[in-house]
């Protein structure tokens, strides 16, 4: 991963690493698998986390019901900034970050 800010890829593998340990956590959660650039083996550190969760359907119609309930609900969120804002993303959860594009130089 040599394209784009270095600490921008760390901040999304820390998330990654923190949501994987959770799911792994859940009983109701069968598997997860990375998709996207990832699961093609070409991700770069502007590349996000794309993640498909497998689970039965009464334990997807449960977390439907409740989200919050699910331990890897409560992960962090790296998210991008509102669009009046450009070049922000925020890290919400257990810790609140806010990044702005000169902290990723």
């Amino acid at each position: 991963m040599t394209s784009g800010p270095a600490r921008l890829g760390r901040l999304r593998d820390g998330l990654l690493e923190q949501v994987l340990g959770l799911l792994k956590a859940d009983p109701a959660v069968e598997g997860a698998a990375l998709v996207g650039s990832f699961g093609r083996g070409d991700a770069d550190n502007w590349s996000d986390i794309d993640l498909l969760i497998l689970m039965s359907d009464a334990d997807i119609a449960r977390f439907a019901d409740q989200p919050a309930e699910r331990p890897w609900a409560q992960a962090d969120l790296l998210s991008d900034g509102p669009p009046q804002f450009p070049g922000r993303c925020y890290i919400r959860g257990h810790n609140t970050y806010t990044v702005t594009a000169s902290d990723l130089g």
